[in-house]
């Protein structure tokens, strides 16, 4: 007997995996590297998402939501370059990038 995963054909084989920057007020934290790492080992391309508004409508001090708009933004995806020394480092820092230019905030975690 074959696994579903094995038997679907290849362009089934996605896998989703969201490396949320920690929640942080008032700013745009730093990627957690892991998903970066297998993707650049499955070559396969991440693509990044950008999600505003959930700050004004989920406050992290009340569970109860408040009345708002949350807009999210699908980007074009990225794929890992295999020449690279550091892909994973490389592709994580190439999605931030893309994320906060999307985003409108200033790169407080990278500020000297």
């Amino acid at each position: 007997m074959r696994c579903a995963w094995c038997a679907a054909p290849p362009v089934a084989k996605r896998w989703a995996s969201f490396p949320k920057a920690p929640s942080v007020p008032a700013r745009a934290g730093s990627l957690h590297i892991g998903a970066f790492a297998a993707a650049v080992r499955a070559n396969l391309p991440i693509v990044p998402i950008v999600i505003q508004g959930t700050r004004h409508c989920l406050p992290p001090a009340t569970l109860r939501p408040h009345p708002g708009r949350i807009r999210v933004r699908i980007l074009p995806a990225l794929r890992p370059q295999a020449d690279a020394t550091d892909a994973a480092s490389s592709l994580r820092d190439a999605a931030r990038e893309r994320i906060l230019e999307h985003l409108g905030e200033p790169d407080l975690v990278n500020e000297q």
